[in-house]
């Protein structure tokens, strides 16, 4: 019936032959199923623009700036006006659709059971045709981009009206552009256009040239993912390539990424690296486009105060560099800024914000609901909560509440709701599939038959073949991914998911639901983020998928009005930056872009926060007069203050400068009041239980929950590993405490949300341990007992395994835990031992094919085998002259493959163990010795009454496994006077030196084979971070 009155709509406009249109779209079509009786007119519509299109008249030969005639740049949107029907008669078509066989939700009731379709679009170009145009709508037609670049562009005719509203500013000048519109509304193709305006300026100044980078700056590595394979195969015909540069903080400059010209990261990768850019100028430098994606996340707690601190950065660098004359390349000297964000009333003050110290006047374009691609109904439910009630009892009485919503704003269609809590989640789940029934036809039924299979969760399966799926952090990757890409493919007609889908990959959701907008965070209920509200509901009505969809809000009566606001696009974008002022300065202070409060003054006025402190200053604490500089100057004066007072910075007068702690606090993107707890807990002697406790306290952590459903296997945990906490686990401290050691000791965890949690925080316990390692190496004179357990907590984390584990085979490339395991029981401990294994016998103890064990031996072949040379003489002032030499004895295995990667680093430390302090350290790299180079350092100790009867001088290699060391000694006229130990042999002789090597790849074994108390004791550290750590 539908496509019967359809059909007589388009013949009555003259648009189709009535003949033609039962040939074309005759019910016998091959439709794919589930869409065989979706969304034909959609078709048609698309049918008619490709006649239009390939009429002489529309589509120039060449490109042409200003053709005239007929052969306009512009698309009238009178001539799509055919195509789009009047409001009854929309709403008639619209009836009669939803009254077709596409029911999805009803009770239960078994004589009324109905079968569920899912309606969508097959075409991803049909973002492009806007379903509100009015006659006087002017759209740019995709002959506006010169010929070489259209292919980028191949997937839509022509532009739609918000692309074609920004076209020109974004294609045709240099200046800063913010665009503020609807989600789906195709704000990714203004990126894509900025991209061709800066091609297009290059090709004319100076063809050839392939140095510059461009920045692509997004809130989730999800977003940066999906651009990446977007862009590598649209800019690929443009001779352009893509890197991904996200994940923890990786403090080594990738040289790889020279070679690519744009950039995909987040904030804080990109926050991470140009903290050094003085260090990466050769990328900095060539900067000239900076593409920042929902800059709305400005006022979210996280990441805001780090995307505005990188975006100020970036312009102090601008012009740091073209003062210094450092700016090079051709094309736009300067970095222009491009953005775009979600509907919000204040977007002249982000233009403002970008378009500081611009040479040309920033542009903002603020895009109505009206004018989105795929109109989105939002609607805002108030619930009554009885006194008493706790947030998790509302979150609960919620649950009963879905069927009604669901059943009357769902039409039929794909239906995503967002809970706060894993446990609401499964919930939720439960209580859906009670209460609604899913029909699913045919190919739906085959492919979610065809997944539950491949599930690890079996329960999860259950739920899918009633029509609801499942997702949260907590899930198997692999289960997360069948789920989604169920929902994606339109077989599962109801998704329940915490917030890991708010951001990323497009769905077809035409109803979003926020079942409550409170979530659990550090042990109590608090509101979402704006942010995070705007995220969820923006994953309704994706113009790939759909042509309207609806987002409700399900939240307490005393909330709605504060929600009203904001989904109504009137809820301000303020800065969050002043909450974590002083961990920003500190950076800057590093960068010396400030040495002074003047300077620090001037940093500030190129921040989102000085913006809105001008105009809103009662949300900063400020008073509300004339002099917001004046107080904002007080707010500097205190955050300097209270970095002085930790330590980090030293104010002298007027003048400001960084410590070692600042400039190691900044370098690992540490909090103020983790360096503060360094300084307090940081003492002579740190044992590794200590160490651990101190990382275990620090204020990164603090993003993760302890959920009551944890505890016991928490405390099932705490006995088994090597330090455990005093009592019950009942802290956030204490579940990162044992998690941490689960993780080193190789504890099973059956509990997948745990686990999944425990890999992010092993992430962020990396980051926080090599801090604490440098923290702990800088102080004067070093402790040497806290460095040398510091650094083997920091390797051990790193390679999430204790340092003195018999599995070091599994830090090899291709083999795991199991084969380590099985190589251990043949005695198989060491890399030396499997160095000088056949590799046939490797083969056959593993179990593996032929050929597999050369490639064992020869990463083990390859790991740095470093040989100590001590000598040591007394001079006339009586000291002790130490002369150490440092050989690379394998270089020439290095440098056919390096096992530990190219850019591998080792750290030498000589310490006196009776005075426990550490008297010379210094890292080396492996590329200078495999040139042939040996080294050779001279160093003079206090005279032989003071020093120590017992030295020990190591080569510990950083970022790697684990490797020997080999020493020799040659004594000179003078011996400084040395202990006597019981049975040692070398004593007896009173050698000057006496030496210790460790055969074994293991970090200085409890109890070595040989004892010897000479007065210089070498021995071996193994390190676990990359592979062989000096």
């Amino acid at each position: 019936m539908f496509m019967e009155n359809f059909r007589e709509y388009l013949s009555s406009l003259g648009i189709f032959d009535k003949d033609k249109l039962e040939t074309d779209y005759s019910d016998d079509n091959d439709y794919p199923d589930p869409l065989k009786n979706y969304l034909r007119p959609f078709d048609i519509q698309e049918e008619a623009l490709r006649q239009l299109q390939s009429s002489p008249q529309n589509e120039p030969d060449d490109f042409e700036e200003d053709p005239g005639g007929d052969e306009g740049l512009l698309f009238n949107g009178a001539d799509l006006a055919l195509f789009q029907s009047q409001p009854q008669q929309h709403q008639e078509i619209e009836q009669n659709f939803s009254q077709g066989s596409a029911g999805s939700f009803f009770d239960v009731q078994p004589d009324e059971l109905v079968g569920f379709e899912n309606e969508r679009v097959n075409n991803a170009s049909l973002q492009s045709v806007p379903k509100s145009l009015s006659p006087v709508d002017n759209l740019c037609r995709i002959s506006v981009i010169a010929p070489k670049y259209r292919p980028i562009f191949k997937n839509i005719p022509f532009f739609n009206v918000i692309q074609s509203k920004v076209l020109d500013p974004v294609l045709k000048s240099d200046r800063p552009v913010v665009v503020a519109a609807p989600t789906g509304s195709g704000k990714t193709v203004i990126f894509e256009l900025a991209i061709v305006w800066l091609l297009m300026q290059i090709e004319r100044e100076s063809p050839g040239w392939t140095d510059f980078k461009i920045i692509y700056i997004a809130p989730v590595k999800a977003l940066c993912s999906e651009r990446l394979a977007d862009w590598n195969e649209k800019f690929g015909c443009a001779g352009l390539s893509c890197s991904e540069v996200t994940g923890d903080m990786e403090n080594t400059y990738n040289s790889a990424l020279r070679k690519h010209q744009i950039i995909l990261t987040t904030p804080e990768k990109w926050d991470s690296m140009t903290r050094r850019w003085k260090d990466n100028r050769s990328l900095v430098q060539h900067v000239r486009l900076i593409l920042i994606d929902e800059v709305h996340l400005l006022n979210e707690e996280r990441r805001g105060p780090i995307l505005e601190a990188v975006v100020s950065r970036m312009k102090t660098v601008q012009l740091s560099l073209e003062l210094e004359g450092h700016v090079q390349g051709v094309g736009p000297k300067g970095i222009r800024f491009l953005a775009v964000s979600a509907t919000i009333p204040n977007i002249e003050d982000i233009a403002q914000w970008l378009g500081c110290r611009s040479p040309q006047p920033p542009l903002h374009f603020s895009v109505s609901e009206e004018e989105r691609p795929v109109k989105l109904k939002k609607i805002v439910y108030g619930y009554d909560s009885r006194p008493g009630w706790s947030s998790f009892r509302f979150d609960m009485q919620l649950n009963y509440r879905l069927k009604e919503i669901l059943l009357k704003h769902s039409d039929g269609k794909p239906s995503l709701i967002f809970c706060s809590t894993r446990k609401s989640v499964t919930q939720c789940s439960d209580i859906l599939i009670k209460e609604l029934v899913f029909m699913p036809s045919p190919k739906q039924k085959a492919d979610i038959k065809s997944m539950v299979g491949k599930l690890m969760d079996k329960k999860i399966g259950d739920a899918l073949n009633r029509g609801v799926g499942a997702h949260h952090a907590g899930m198997h990757k692999n289960d997360r991914q069948i789920v989604e890409n169920l929902f994606k493919n339109g077989s599962l007609p109801v998704l329940v998911s915490t917030s890991t889908l708010a951001m990323g990959v497009n769905l077809p959701a035409h109803l979003v639901v926020i079942k409550s907008t409170e979530q659990y965070i550090g042990g109590a209920y608090a509101e979402y983020g704006e942010n995070a509200v705007l995220q969820m509901m923006g994953r309704a009505g994706r113009p790939q998928y759909d042509t309207s969809a609806t987002a409700v809000i399900m939240t307490k009566m005393s909330q709605k009005a504060k929600y009203e606001r904001l989904v109504g696009g009137k809820q301000a974008i303020e800065s969050t930056l002043h909450r974590h002022l002083a961990e920003h300065l500190n950076a800057e202070v590093v960068l010396q872009t400030i040495t002074n409060l003047n300077l620090a003054m001037t940093w500030l006025r190129s921040t989102y926060l000085y913006v809105r402190a001008c105009k809103n200053p009662r949300t900063y604490n400020l008073p509300n007069d004339n002099r917001v500089e004046t107080h904002l100057n007080n707010l500097c004066m205190k955050e300097m203050t209270a970095l002085a007072k930790c330590g980090v910075v030293i104010m002298d007068g007027c003048n400001i400068t960084s410590t070692d702690a600042g400039k190691i606090m900044a370098k690992y993107c540490l909090s103020l009041q983790s360096m503060n707890q360094f300084f307090e807990n940081v003492t002579n002697a740190m044992t590794m239980d200590n160490l651990l406790h101190i990382v275990s306290k620090c204020s990164e952590f603090e993003e993760y929950q302890l959920r009551v459903i944890e505890k016991r296997t928490l405390n099932e945990l705490n006995k088994k590993i090597r330090y455990k906490v005093a009592g019950k686990v009942q802290s956030i401290q204490s579940k990162v405490f044992v998690l941490i050691q689960a993780n080193l000791d190789g504890l099973q965890c059956q509990d997948v949300a745990l686990q999944q949690e425990s890999f992010k925080i092993m992430k962020v316990a990396q980051r926080v341990s090599k801090c604490l390692d440098e923290f702990i190496r800088s102080k004067s004179p070093a402790d040497f007992s806290s460095v040398l357990n510091v650094l083997l907590l920091s390797k051990s984390i790193g390679k999430s395994m204790w340092y003195d584990s018999n599995l070091v085979a599994k830090q090899l490339t291709g083999i795991g835990p199991k084969y380590a395991e099985t190589l251990v029981a043949a005695g198989k401990t060491s890399f030396r031992s499997i160095k000088e294994s056949n590799p046939r016998d490797l083969e056959r103890i593993m179990g593996i094919g032929t050929a597999k064990g050369n490639g064992f031996v020869s990463q083990a072949t390859c790991l740095p085998d470093y040989e100590l040379k001590l000598d040591s003489s007394k001079n006339e002032l009586e000291t002790v002259d130490l002369r150490v030499s440092c050989v690379l004895s394998n270089a020439a295995d290095l440098r056919q493959g390096k096992t530990a990667g190219a850019r591998h680093t080792s750290l030498f430390i000589l310490a006196d163990k009776t005075n426990n302090q550490v008297i010379y350290s210094e890292k080396i790299s492996e590329g200078f010795y495999t040139v042939g180079i040996d080294k050779t350092e001279l160093i003079k100790v206090d005279c032989p009454r003071k020093i120590s009867e017992q030295m020990e001088t190591s080569v510990e290699v950083a970022d790697a496994p684990i490797f020997p060391v080999k020493s020799k000694s040659q004594p000179k006229k003078a011996r400084a006077p040395t202990a006597k130990t019981k049975g040692d042999a070398a004593a007896k002789k009173k050698p000057s030196i006496c030496t210790q090597t460790l055969e074994k790849y293991k970090m200085l074994p409890k109890q070595p084979s040989r004892i010897i108390r000479p007065q210089i004791q070498v021995c071996n550290l193994h390190d676990l971070n990359a592979v062989p750590i000096a």
